[in-house]
């Protein structure tokens, strides 16, 4: 598998952007909190904290140092994600440079910009408009980000200050819109700039999602769905085969501020009289009528709800030849239309004579729907699709009838599929609607071909089905509830997930077993979030009887995500449908610091402290398998190379992803190839690096191997850079001429790596379970040095019984 790798630049749009939705894609870094006026400003090498110990976040160490250049880089990411909104910041001139008020963070250089701010000295670039100085230091900034990712490589998500906001209930102008409508002037500048300097991509997907909240103008939170829908923009963008330089992925005009939508901000901040009539007058002068404007008027409407004239005003908004939400609803019937004119369970008759007719209802993007009905109790209706209370098991009650509204909450429901699956039912999902008036509105809000993606609805006006229906669901949980299943969890990093992979597929085996992995649970390792670069998965190198990636639909997978993100009863669906959880760990305080460290149930069904007890509990009903990687050193060190041979018939290597890469495999296959793994990068950040003569010691033992007659050492490292300044203290100099520094394997990318390194005769492993693994897999090694869990107590080094002892340890 090869995925994509994505670096994040930016502040409110892109902050919480995880990308977790997509097995092949992954978010590897994150800059944020810093103004992309500050990022291109020189540095002031003369400004310095009076403390040596004063504290410095990465945050204020990039703004101190404005190293973006390597920042960037660093990040070795396929697509950069930009989002400006850090230009509302507060900047403040002190020295010679530029810096970022971070109000929220607690360092030298905060507190220094902070005082600034208080002195009045910081300046607000969306209130006092950005100098020539600061416009030079904003084209620096975006100068480097095409220096870097280059014009395909780099897509921006383009900015909007609504000057309406949903507050939960209604409809409402917002406060203080000088200041709003100066911060959008702001954003839609630089964005212009910034597309100009770097050529990128651009999705203006934000301009179509109602604001949520109002402490303040330049608060620029979105509806709910808002996250989930930038991520699919971002996944569409990047797999796009022809980038264009400005891709509206929500398919609808602009939503910003027109002539209609400020007069009716104005009217409703100043409380000036107004009729429908007016409103009329007013909307028929437009000649394209907005998303914007449809949010004006209904805030128009809810504010006079007794004027008789809103029936006209709503039908001509509806009607409008250049009406966005009306020519939204018309793309979507046509597309409907012919999805379920060629659908098997389609059972409605008259789809063919139907035709768009809104009657009063506005579609805007993110499934949100406004209802006119002046006449009503509520004169506008604002409906958002996972608004309303569900619960899963009133649906299995109806024997799995449903409305449109339930549509999200059904199709995203662990609990209902998993109930579903233990219950054995096999009665169809059926998607109901009351008459054929109600199935022609759904036809202008529901993404049929979407929906039917993730589940084999039977689509039914008043209930009626065929008696000899044949039908099977998309997604059958059955199989967890089967006598031989056993489910393997994958967490941690790339060698850890190896390791868990290996471990249960040998009990499965001793036991006939069926191994299904469970790929879906890594997105709440605390270690993942810290060190993405760890993950790729383990899947291209292994056999299973399924994945749950694949088994489960997107909107399961999407729900599964947030579920582990916002869970606060620290319980887990497998707990909940009643199969056994076994975690291995090498005492209870391990396993109190497995639960401490992840979020997993705080009472678990079975907790398993040595292999013969996990072993034995293998072969109990269904259950799940954890392993934790604190017991990992401790508990298995000693027994893993017992297993070698298991891990070589259990793991096959993937295909080499690049031509560089199957050059290198070539050179190495031709010669004695040597590979020396040094892992530096979040070892060194943690203080767990290990030191040069640990790798020096072993290089220079491995040069004395005289069986090995034409040597070439490879060298694998996340920090090659320092592998080159150090040659002579890491021992590598011993190599002379004959060594290649393997480069570009990175992210995704370092599966070449894991393949590449278990092609050596000999092995230098660190303390790390990825080189630990790839010795392991490795049919062609001969020798593995290394201390640590991977070999036996008391030794550093094993070789093939096959081979004459040439060394002792």
């Amino acid at each position: 598998m090869r995925g994509t790798t994505v670096q994040v630049l930016g502040d409110h749009y892109v902050a919480d952007l995880g990308l977790r939705l997509e097995r092949d894609f992954s978010v590897v870094s994150r800059v944020s909190g810093v103004s992309p006026f500050t990022l291109g400003a020189p540095r002031d090498v003369g400004l310095e904290a009076a403390d040596d110990d004063a504290p410095l976040t990465p945050r204020a160490g990039l703004d101190l140092n404005k190293d973006l250049l390597t920042t960037l880089r660093s990040a070795h990411a396929d697509v950069l994600v930009v989002d400006l909104t850090g230009a509302l910041r507060p900047v403040a001139a002190i020295g010679v440079g530029w810096y970022t008020a971070a109000p929220e963070e607690t360092s030298w250089l905060a507190d220094l910009v902070a005082a600034e701010t208080a002195a009045s000295r910081a300046i607000e670039p969306h209130l006092v408009a950005p100098s020539k100085e600061l416009l030079g230091q904003f084209d620096a900034f975006a100068r480097v980000v095409h220096d870097v990712y280059g014009p395909e490589r780099v897509v921006l998500v383009t900015a909007h200050v609504a000057e309406f906001c949903w507050d939960g209930a209604r409809l409402v102008p917002r406060g203080r819109i000088q200041e709003a409508r100066a911060a959008a002037a702001l954003l839609a500048g630089l964005e212009r700039r910034f597309e100009q300097i770097t050529g990128c991509r651009s999705i203006v997907i934000s301009r179509s999602f109602l604001p949520c909240g109002d402490p303040g103008p330049t608060d620029l939170r979105l509806g709910p769905d808002f996250a989930d829908a930038l991520e699919r923009a971002v996944v569409a963008v990047c797999r796009s085969a022809a980038p264009t330089p400005s891709t509206d992925l929500a398919r609808v005009p602009s939503a910003g501020t027109s002539r209609f939508t400020e007069w009716a901000h104005r009217t409703l901040t100043r409380g000036l009289p107004y009729t429908g009539q007016l409103v009329d007058r007013r909307l028929a002068a437009l000649s394209a009528i907005s998303d914007g404007d449809a949010i004006a008027l209904a805030a128009l409407v809810a504010a006079l709800p007794e004027d008789a004239a809103w029936p006209a005003v709503v039908d001509r908004l509806c009607r409008h030849p250049d009406s966005a939400p009306a020519r939204r609803a018309r793309t979507m019937f046509e597309r409907n239309v012919d999805a379920l004119s060629g659908y098997r369970y389609c059972f409605v008759e008259g789809l063919e004579d139907l035709s768009p007719e809104p009657r009063g209802v506005v579609f805007l993007p993110g499934g949100i729907v406004l209802r006119f009905d002046p006449a009503g109790a509520q004169a506008v209706e604002l409906r958002h699709p996972r608004t309303s209370p569900w619960d899963h098991r009133r649906t299995i009650e109806r024997g799995y009838v449903f409305s449109v509204d339930e549509i999200e909450d059904v199709l995203g429901s662990w609990p209902l599929y998993l109930e579903r699956a233990r219950r054995g039912d096999d009665a169809p999902f059926v998607l109901d609607h009351p008459d054929l008036a109600a199935f022609a509105d759904s036809l202008l809000t529901v993404d049929y071909p979407d929906v039917l993606a993730d589940e084999r609805l039977c689509v039914t006006v008043a209930g009626r089905l065929p008696t000899d229906l044949d039908w099977r669901p998309r997604v059958d949980a059955g199989f967890l509830f089967e006598p031989d299943t056993r489910v393997c969890c994958l967490r941690s990093g790339f060698g850890d997930q190896l390791y868990y992979y290996v471990q249960a597929r040998q009990a499965a085996e001793r036991h006939g077993l069926r191994l299904f992995l469970d790929d879906l649970l890594y997105d709440n390792d605390e270690l993942i979030a810290r060190t993405p670069h760890i993950r790729p998965d383990v899947l291209p190198f292994t056999a299973s009887s399924g994945v749950f990636s694949e088994l489960f639909s997107r909107r399961l997978r999407t729900a599964r995500v947030r579920g582990l993100q916002e869970r606060r009863d620290n319980r887990s669906e497998y707990q909940r449908m009643g199969l056994h959880e076994m975690v291995l760990a090498v005492d209870r305080v391990h396993l109190r610091a497995c639960y401490d460290r992840r979020q997993y149930p705080s009472a678990l069904t079975v907790q398993v402290i040595d292999l013969a007890g996990y072993d034995r509990l293998v072969a109990s009903p269904p259950g799940v398998l954890f392993l934790d990687v604190l017991a990992k050193p401790t508990l298995l060190g000693y027994r893993l190379l017992e297993h070698k041979a298991d891990w070589e018939s259990a793991i096959e290597l993937a295909p080499l992803g690049s031509e560089t890469a199957r050059e290198i495999e070539a050179q190495m296959l031709a010669s004695d190839a040597i590979v020396v793994h040094i892992r530096r990068g979040d070892r060194v950040a943690l203080g767990m690096a290990d030191g040069d003569a640990y790798y020096r010691d072993f290089v220079h033992r491995t040069a004395q191997l005289d069986h090995l007659e034409d040597k070439h050492w490879f060298v694998f490292s996340d920090d090659l850079d320092y592998c080159r300044t150090h040659r002579v203290e890491l021992g590598l100099d011993v190599a002379g001429e004959r060594i290649t520094f393997v480069e570009g394997n990175h992210h995704y990318a370092s599966i070449d790596d894991f393949h590449l390194m278990a092609l050596g005769r000999a092995i230098v492993c660190g303390r790390s379970g990825f080189s630990a693994a790839a010795a392991m897999v490795s049919r062609r090694v001969e020798y593995i040095f290394g201390s640590g869990y991977s070999l036996t107590p008391g030794g550093d080094m094993w070789q093939r019984e096959s081979l004459p002892l040439e060394l002792q340890a």
